[in-house]
Order: C-alpha cells, then sequence, then structure tokens
C-alpha cells in the first residue's frame, strides 16, 4: 500500500485555538478555514432557525390549510431519514391542530417517493394539500397528477435538483440560508416546524428524531447539521424519547456510535424487509409515549433487524465473491433481496475504498443501490448514464433502476 507522509507545523493552530499538539496537525493537514475550525471545536448547540422565504411559504400555506380546516397529507420514505421526516411533521401538524395523515411507500411494491396512485387516494379521501418529506423532486408523475387534481403541493427534500421541481412550493437546502447547506430530509421539516409550534418539550423531542435521521443519512457535520447532532444527542442523554432509547442496548450509552449502530439499522431493517414487515408502523412507535407500546414493538424491531443482519452477511459474503479489478463495481444477483443491496454496497464501499453499486432483479427490472467514497461523486458519474429507468440520491449514496437487457451497458460505463 502506497502512503504519503504529511509534514505540518501545528504551532499557529495550537497558539490561536488552544488545542493540544496532536490536535493541531489533525486539524493542520486538513486545510480547513477558520469557520470549519470553529464549528469543530465549538460546544455551541444553539439551534438557529431558518427564514428562508421557501420555508416561510410553506408554512404560511399550512397556516391557511389550518384555518380553511383543509386536510393534510404527508408522503414519506422508507429510510431512517424518511421515517423520523414522516414523524416529525406528523407530530407537527397534530400539534399545530391541522386534520392530516402520512404514507410510506412499499419499497418493493411501489418503490422509492410519492407516486401518481398515491395521489389519486389522498384526493379520494379529501386532502387537499400534499406534502412530500425527503422525496418529491423527483416524483415528476405524482406532481403533474397532483396538479391536474387540483391539490396543492409542499415538496420538502435535500435530494439534487436536476431539473424544475413541479410543485408549488420547493423547501430545500438549495433555497435556505447556507447555515442549512447539510440539512437532510428530517432537518429540513424540522424547520418548517420550529416556524410553525415554536421552542419547547415537543420540540426537543423532535430534535431528537432529527439528530438520528442526520447520522442515519451520513451527513456532513457541519454548521447547523453539527448542532442538531449535538442538540438530539444531548436530549437522548436526559431519558427522554423513549422509543428512540428502547432500541439502545440498556448497557448503552447515548453518543453518535450507539446511534448509528443500534438505532439506524433497526429503523432501516423495516423498509429494507417490507416483505415481512409494515414501515408505515415505525411513525407511532416513534411518537409513542406508552411504555408497554414501546417496549412490544422494540421487540419486534429487533427480530426483523437480525433476520435483515442475516441476510446481509449471506449476500455480502456472495458479492465478495464476484469483485474484479473495475474502479467502480458493479455486482448483480437476482437472488439478491432488493432492501439489502445498499448494505452490501456500504460495506464493500468502506471495506474496498472505491465505489459499488449492488443490484438485485425485481420484476422486469434490474434495481439497486450504490455507495460511494469520499472525493467520488456517484450521483454525478451516474447522471450521464442515458438507460436509467429511475434514479436519485446524493453524492455518495444513490438508487438506480434499469432494463435487464442494458446491464451489460451500464457495466461499461466507466470512466
Amino acid at each position: 500500500m502506497d502512503h504519503e507522509l504529511i509534514t505540518v507545523d501545528e504551532k499557529e493552530i495550537v497558539e490561536k485555538w488552544n488545542v493540544g499538539k496532536l490536535s493541531g496537525k489533525l486539524i493542520a493537514a486538513s486545510n480547513m478555514d477558520d469557520a470549519l475550525i470553529y464549528d469543530l471545536l465549538s460546544s455551541d448547540d444553539h439551534l438557529s432557525v431558518s427564514k428562508a422565504d421557501c420555508v416561510l411559504k410553506a408554512c404560511a400555506r399550512l397556516i391557511e390549510a389550518k384555518n380553511n380546516h383543509e386536510k393534510v397529507f404527508v408522503g414519506g420514505d422508507y429510510d431512517a431519514d424518511g421515517i423520523c421526516s414522516t414523524a416529525i411533521m406528523k407530530r407537527t401538524l397534530d400539534v399545530f391542530g391541522i386534520e392530516n395523515g402520512y404514507y410510506i411507500p412499499d419499497r418493493f411494491k411501489e418503490g422509492y417517493g410519492l407516486n401518481a396512485k398515491t395521489v389519486e387516494l389522498a384526493y379520494q379521501k379529501g386532502y387537499s394539500v400534499i406534502l412530500t418529506v425527503d422525496n418529491g423532486v423527483k416524483a415528476h408523475d405524482a406532481l403533474q397528477k397532483a396538479k391536474q387534481l387540483g391539490m396543492f403541493v409542499i415538496v420538502t427534500d435535500h435530494h439534487e435538483i436536476e431539473e424544475e421541481v413541479e410543485a408549488d412550493i420547493v423547501v430545500h437546502p438549495d433555497y435556505m440560508e447556507s447555515e442549512f447547506s447539510y440539512l437532510s430530509g428530517a432537518g429540513v421539516a424540522l424547520e418548517i416546524s420550529r416556524n410553525l409550534i415554536g421552542t419547547g418539550s415537543e420540540f426537543d423531542e423532535l430534535v431528537a428524531l432529527c439528530s438520528v435521521a442526520l447520522i442515519g443519512d451520513v451527513m456532513p457535520e457541519w454548521k447547523e447539521t453539527r448542532k442538531l447532532i449535538k442538540k438530539g444527542i444531548s436530549i437522548m442523554k436526559q431519558g427522554r424519547v423513549k422509543s428512540l432509547r428502547s432500541l439502545l442496548p440498556y448497557y448503552s450509552s447515548v453518543d453518535e456510535t450507539a446511534i448509528a449502530f443500534n438505532i439506524v439499522p433497526k429503523l432501516n431493517a423495516v423498509g429494507r424487509m417490507n416483505d415481512i414487515s409494515n414501515v408505515n408502523t415505525l411513525v407511532p412507535f416513534l411518537l409513542s409515549k406508552d411504555d408497554n407500546v414501546i417496549a412490544s414493538y422494540s421487540a419486534q424491531l429487533n427480530t426483523v433487524n437480525e433476520k435483515r443482519k442475516e441476510l446481509s452477511e449471506i449476500e455480502n459474503r456472495s458479492a465478495e465473491k464476484m469483485i474484479d479489478d473495475s474502479l467502480i463495481q458493479i455486482i448483480y444477483s437476482p437472488t439478491f433481496h432488493e432492501g439489502i443491496c445498499g448494505l452490501v454496497a456500504g460495506r464493500l464501499a468502506n471495506t474496498y475504498h472505491k465505489p459499488f453499486l449492488v443490484l438485485s432483479k425485481s420484476n422486469t427490472l434490474i434495481k439497486g443501490s450504490g455507495r460511494s467514497v469520499p472525493g467520488f461523486n456517484l450521483f454525478d458519474f451516474l447522471s450521464d448514464f442515458d438507460q436509467k429507468v429511475a434514479f436519485g440520491g446524493h453524492e455518495q449514496a444513490v438508487g438506480i433502476s434499469i432494463k435487464e437487457e442494458d446491464l451489460t451497458v451500464l457495466k461499461e460505463h466507466q470512466l
């Protein structure tokens, strides 16, 4: 293995920021500017509040919905970020006094994001406003259907916007203050929540949910995102949000590692194993304050997660046998479990330090997930692959669907 020895002078950093020599060397080697160094060393967890035009417009429309007694439908997503986003928005609308409902799609039967059929069903049930969380910027068919039906659509999302979003209001970090650049879907939802219900005990519990989502979506921990994670962990350490605490081993401390390796996988497991569980049941669990309900459901979550781990181990071993010398690894097996592909891709990317796409067969399509490594934008790399049937994600994580006959073309799509 090749190594490069970096020599740095840490004296200026040590003196200016009052840190030890080792910390000084690491900071000097990172070439961070003063703003990032301050972020890194600061213990400040005082939260900011977005007053971006898109946030205020969304809140104004929700206030109008309350005054007009309209029903608001929340369209969620099936990963930890999407589930927590849905719970945050559900609780917010409940507290604010807006009649609402939510739905998270089945990963296997419906796929990612809001779809036209769900929009049609929401309309039939009397919803006049649709509010997406952690999805929506690519839901073109669904948004067109909503427009045809005369429904008002607020899209809240953080995934990359490739073309105009056909919604009435789009709330996205790209349109918010720079402090909020690294928010996940739950973070975007939380800014709407804070503007509607203010701070207090209810909001604090939503911050804890948001912190789990930010860790689960592996968002860069700078600016407001860093503060939200610190604040959320602090709230959980106080013994609050019993549903989240129930997912930690009884002996566990509450820190980022514990959340990443205990809470997040259990939330993700339900969406990944939707053939044996229902992801929509996670929302009332996360919002529950009933000890018996929480204990019963967390036991079920543990069972689902153990099954997920068993499948993951089997498929990871199979995938490792298919690795070749390509820069971007594309691993396909028709027997892979669709919900496990992202996990396997992530583990392999971390182990072999290169991007991985892990794909499975889903009816007439090949579907799967990709995970990248720092310095390589997997989303950009696949954006110009013309044979995509469905595609979304961000720099380090993507989901993709292609026709079976285009697999060879995809494998040839190398740098």
